[in-house]
């Protein structure tokens, strides 16, 4: 006999501008309240999260322990320190929560269609630019974290 699979999904609110189902960590909790906790969990995203939330530190508090993941990009969806989300304080947030999830970098290139912009060629190098530039930057935040 196999043995059960645990399986997490995270969810992911997307932007009202991609789609209608679920857009915010507030209505996230409620649906992951609705299905059950023990196998769903809430997955982030910077990006969309500066669409939609009125503070993104509250809103990763409020997810709290459902957090299981975090998808990393600035405002403009650029390596992080490329536009204006503050980081220092999403960082000191899932710090102060004890949070043991991930950080999952997703800068894309400009481009009114960011999947057709990361496939194209002239972008190529901008792989590397973002995961060095926002390893570099996330980085340096975290070391200048207040200690506890």
């Amino acid at each position: 006999m196999p043995k059960e699979a645990r399986l997490t999904l995270g969810l992911e609110p997307i932007n009202r501008y991609e789609t209608f189902l679920l857009n915010n960590v507030d209505q996230a909790n409620q649906f992951v309240q609705k299905v059950g906790p023990d196998s769903l969990r809430i997955h982030l995203d910077t990006f969309h999260m500066n669409l939609e939330e009125s503070a993104l530190v509250d809103a990763v508090r409020k997810a709290g322990r459902l957090l299981i993941n975090m998808h990393v990009s600035d405002s403009n969806r650029e390596a992080p320190g490329r536009g204006h989300i503050d980081f220092a304080r999403l960082l000191g947030a899932l710090r102060d929560m004890d949070d043991g999830g991930f950080l999952t970098l997703e800068p894309v290139p400009a481009g009114s269609d960011p999947l057709l912009a990361s496939r194209m060629s002239k972008n190529n190098d901008l792989r590397d630019i973002y995961a060095r530039e926002s390893i570099d930057y996330l980085k340096r935040l975290e070391e200048d974290l207040p200690r506890a």
